[in-house]
């Protein structure tokens, strides 16, 4: 029967914990450029297409600052070949995830800015799971009024409710274990009678493991906004 100490001593425990700091790689993200889908009596103003082209960009700056994320880009034109009529993108999320899987990206995420009054508008926006090519969720920004602030202020707001989602989401903490220790379980072990409590063989380290990062990501306190 081996010890606690016997596992610390052979260096399976250690490591483990100082690899918590770094295992964690930042999530990537792919932003499909937004579509404007305006059904006003003056529809797509050479106004509202420089608007909606700057959701993306402003998007994109807004999780860099908010979180780490890695933003990778899709070519336009992939996007243009991939989209086979209006809205087809926004629709079907497994053809939007295949966009996604080349660049190894974790999520993809597909937007149109609708339009429906010259006063209010709305981003509609997908966040897709590239690994499974399914919706994780959907966000509806309201927009009122056309000014740059108005826009930025609800891309932030997105943002911040997208980077909620990722930061929940099951895949984040499953991707966070090393491949050796899923689906593995561990008994708990009271230190209080120091090293030579005895571990049973059969125990693993995952369930130590996600305790130790689940710690570490409380005490860092990262993802807290008021």
């Amino acid at each position: 029967m081996k010890t606690l100490r016997d596992y610390v001593l052979s260096g399976l425990i250690m490591p483990m914990l100082i690899f918590c700091g770094s295992v964690n790689a930042d999530p990537r993200i792919a932003i499909l450029d937004f579509e404007l889908i305006d059904i006003t009596s003056l529809p797509n103003t050479p106004k509202e297409l420089i608007r909606t082209a700057s959701i993306k960009p402003l998007l994109e700056q807004a999780l860099h600052q908010e979180g780490d994320y890695d933003v990778v880009q899709i070519d336009p034109n992939t996007q243009k070949v991939a989209n086979s009529g209006q809205s087809y993108l926004f629709r079907f999320h497994d053809i939007a995830a295949k966009l996604g899987d080349p660049l190894d990206a974790d999520w993809i995420i597909v937007g149109q800015h609708s339009k429906p009054s010259h006063l209010i508008s709305y981003l509609m926006v997908n966040l897709v799971n590239v690994k499974t090519g399914n919706l994780e969720a959907r966000y509806a920004i309201e927009l009122k009024g056309t000014h740059a602030k108005v826009t930025k202020r609800g891309v932030i707001r997105l943002a911040m409710e997208i980077i909620d989602t990722i930061i929940n989401s099951p895949a984040l903490v499953t991707e966070s274990i090393p491949f050796a220790f899923k689906n593995t379980r561990f008994e708990p072990v009271d230190f209080r009678g120091g090293l030579d409590v005895e571990v049973q063989e059969e125990s693993s380290l995952s369930s130590f493991y996600n305790d130790a990062l689940h710690e570490k990501m409380r005490a860092e306190d990262r993802y807290s906004w008021t």
